[in-house]
């Protein structure tokens, strides 16, 4: 709502699910905090879409993706990009020691201390991090043209299914709501949203009264 009013836009938005991480947040927060991925990456795909805004804002989207399939389905649900971290990390060594937050990481990947940082040799590095992400991409582009695209944004929420059970193969756009655009602003009412839409404020981030 504070976009509409103000006309201002921010040129991206990440979403990154609660799947991510290095493993270094404190439980509580792994474990309570946060929505996966793909539930949050619909919702805000819906607000942009349902506001008339999408084209004006990119969407990227971040949470433990690490293959061709993984950017596969956040494009279909409405991101313009991927980012990994986890996966890079594993590519320059990582061995998930969950002492990122401590500084004293055994493989030197994320440290600052001078002799630890000697575990991590950057020209041999270099070489199997460019590798992983020229073949992730491969896997991107053979997954694409296998479904007779020309590129990954042709992919839609009703291209790619998921698997409730062993008998059943639903939809993406059956098991998750898209809006039209500027459904938001013409019948907000028949979305899931209304409530939410209702309370939101352009000047707060208080629920409206």
């Amino acid at each position: 709502k504070a976009m509409l009013e103000t006309g201002i836009t921010p040129d991206f938005i990440v979403v990154d699910g609660a799947e991510g991480g290095t493993g270094a947040a404190p439980a509580e927060l792994s474990d309570s905090v946060g929505a996966p991925l793909r539930e949050g990456l619909v919702v805000m795909r819906n607000m942009l879409v349902g506001t008339g805004l999408k084209d004006r804002v990119k969407l990227g989207a971040s949470g433990k993706i690490h293959s061709g399939a993984g950017m596969a389905i956040a494009f279909s649900i409405g991101a313009d990009w991927c980012n990994a971290a986890r996966a890079f990390m594993f590519s320059l060594g990582c061995i998930q020691s969950m002492r990122c937050h401590i500084g004293d990481c055994p493989t030197g990947v994320a440290t600052q201390i001078p002799w630890r940082q000697q575990g991590l040799v950057v020209e041999d590095k270099a070489e199997r991090v460019a590798r992983f992400q020229e073949e992730t991409v491969n896997a991107l582009r053979e997954i694409v043209v296998s479904m007779g695209f020309a590129d990954p944004w042709e992919i839609g929420p009703m291209d790619l299914f998921q698997r409730p059970n062993s008998t059943l193969a639903m939809p993406f756009d059956r098991i998750y709501d898209f809006l039209a655009p500027s459904q938001l602003l013409e019948d907000a009412a028949s979305t899931p949203y209304a409530r939410a839409w209702d309370q939101a404020q352009a000047d707060s981030f208080a629920r409206a009264a």
